[in-house]
């Protein structure tokens, strides 16, 4: 399900909702943008009507700088995020593995993107 971004003068924000009703403040930046080499957890996703935005993948990384700058190029899921027409990053900065871990799941049980969802077969 869409989730509803706020956008301010200096970020634009998405805050993303789990499933256990819990809101998360994102960070949203283009694709290919740089990101710094922090630990947290991501968002790939899409601009949907009625400035909402429409989750295609959700992960987390002990550096967001090397998996969405240099290692996204390979990323296991890009073919299925290219086809979902994903056109940004959301971020959430967390040193704390467990806590990245805990909101991944979160998002992922309240969002079901597509490109989380194993392969049939």
């Amino acid at each position: 399900m869409p989730d509803r971004s706020s956008l301010t003068a200096e970020t634009r924000t998405a805050h993303w909702r789990g499933k256990s009703g819990t809101e998360y403040p994102f960070q949203i930046d283009l694709i290919g943008s740089h990101f710094r080499p922090v630990a947290g957890v991501y968002v790939v996703c899409l601009p949907a009507p009625n400035d909402l935005w429409q989750a295609a993948y959700i992960g987390n990384t002990d550096n967001l700088e090397r998996e969405l700058t240099t290692d996204f190029v390979n990323h296991a899921e890009l073919q299925c995020l290219h086809k979902s027409g994903s056109t940004h990053m959301c971020t959430f900065a967390s040193d704390d593995a467990d806590m990245r871990a805990r909101i991944t799941a979160d998002l992922i049980a309240a969002l079901d993107p597509p490109c989380n969802r194993p392969l049939p077969g």
